[in-house]
């Protein structure tokens, strides 16, 4: 029997050992006598046969013939490729009602599309074929954009009709949604937990004043009343809420007054923060339309101790925050999972839309081409196994994208190691210091 090696240990303040599995996420607390003498490789009495048991399942110790390396490659791989779950994202249409400054859709006029009652019937029937091949008994959906609520009666349309041709088969069909959070009205909130919605990803980028500068409609009228009205008003609808919070250089040192204003409205125990800091697009870059080139933070030093602040602060108003924090595997390299656009055409990632030379094919139109298999046999994530890199199982390789846009090459890892050591031993401390 051996301690892990793909663990981060830290000791918190009581003297107590805070150790983290890479692999499980799991997390278990250890006196330092039990500590020193799992690291040693020494099972005593003051472990009982049934903690022995929950540390194995953990990935906390493991067996001293077992090759870590080797589980990890296989554990990895297997996840990616025998998915029990068809996950996808879907652009009914691209347009939005929103202008925000550093929309990655800017310039990409051929995206502003809508998809026909016709095709949306059609993709309704390849849904029924991909999950019946690949025998999924569950079919998540992210629901995307644009804004995913702007034709609010095509969205009715199609999740009214796919339930029930899923139902007719045996699959439940579970959403996700990615919107503006401006068109969430009680009716529609309601419509979407029916169907299956189980959580909400609304960005709101700082304080009213902040917010409806850098996210105004198209006509350049203000938001954020109106989002804030509508998480309260549909806050115990049965959707979790998930804040995303992006940052830049111009908005940094606003965010925290967003932090307070959440906290006196009341809602902050009834929704997660999410940080993200804004990052050039492959768009952007290519098409020299950016907003991000002037504004984002390129210092990963920057990028690290800002998150860590962000979330201290959050937990000082009672917000929940996570106990770890990952950056993948996305579904770049896993079996099946894609973005439908709105003319059907498939992709890996959803910043890879309308970039042909990225497509894997059409939903509408024989399904997967050859370039699906470029994304999915997974050159980048055998690179970092190679390196024995413990982070492998949280970020799979690190963003395609961001490789593609920083080294010409879209198989080359970009690794984001230092950002996930420290982030995730910062929260690990912050959760569980007096533990």
């Amino acid at each position: 029997m051996k301690l892990s090696r793909y663990t981060i240990i830290e000791k918190n303040s009581n003297g107590n050992y805070i150790v983290f599995s890479t692999i499980t996420r799991a997390v278990v607390m250890l006196k330092q006598k039990e500590f020193e003498l799992l690291s040693n490789g020494i099972r005593s009495d003051c472990i009982s046969d049934s903690e022995y048991v929950d540390l194995l399942n953990k990935h906390i110790i493991v067996d001293d013939e077992l090759n870590e390396d080797n589980y990890v490659d296989f554990d990895v791989n297997y996840d990616r490729l025998t998915t029990k779950t068809f996950t996808s994202f879907i652009a009914l249409s691209t347009l939005c009602n929103f202008s925000c400054s550093y929309c990655y859709e800017k310039g990409q006029v051929s995206l502003k599309n809508r998809m026909s009652k016709e095709n949306i019937d059609r993709l309704i029937v390849w849904y029924k074929k991909m999950v019946t091949a690949g025998e999924y008994k569950t079919c998540h959906i992210e629901l995307y954009g644009g804004e995913p609520l702007l034709f609010y009666e095509d969205l009715h349309y199609f999740l009214v009709n796919l339930k029930a041709s899923l139902v007719d088969i045996g699959v439940s069909l579970e959403l996700g949604m990615i919107s503006n959070g401006y068109l969430l009205d009680r009716e529609k909130a309601k419509f979407l937990v029916d169907m299956g919605l189980k959580e909400t990803q609304i960005t709101i980028d700082g304080v009213k004043e902040i917010h409806d500068v850098r996210r105004p409609l198209k006509n350049g009228n203000g938001t954020f009343d109106k989002i804030i009205n509508n998480i309260k008003t549909n806050i115990n609808s049965g959707i979790s809420f998930v804040i995303r919070i992006s940052f830049d250089s111009t908005n940094i040192k606003d965010i925290e007054e967003l932090v307070k204003f959440l906290d006196r409205e009341n809602i902050h125990k009834n929704i997660i923060l999410y940080f993200a800091p804004i990052h050039q697009t492959y768009q952007q870059l290519t098409d020299n339309c950016s907003f991000c080139s002037k504004a984002v933070i390129k210092d990963d030093d920057i990028i690290i101790e800002t998150m860590i602040k962000l979330y201290r602060i959050a937990q000082q108003y009672g917000y929940n925050i996570p106990y770890c924090y990952t950056d993948g595997p996305c579904m770049t390299v896993s079996k099946d999972s894609c973005l439908i656009s709105p003319c059907g055409d498939l992709y890996k990632c959803v910043e890879m839309i309308d970039k042909k030379e990225l497509c894997i094919g059409n939903a509408l139109n024989g399904g997967y081409s050859s370039r699906y298999y470029d994304f999915v046999s997974a050159p980048i994530l055998k690179k970092c196994l190679d390196n024995h890199c413990i982070f492998v199982t949280m970020c799979g390789g690190g963003c395609l994208m961001q490789s593609l846009m920083e080294t010409g090459n879209i198989n080359e890892p970009l690794c984001n190691k230092k950002m996930l050591e420290r982030v995730n031993r910062a929260l690990l401390r912050m959760n569980f210091d007096k533990v």
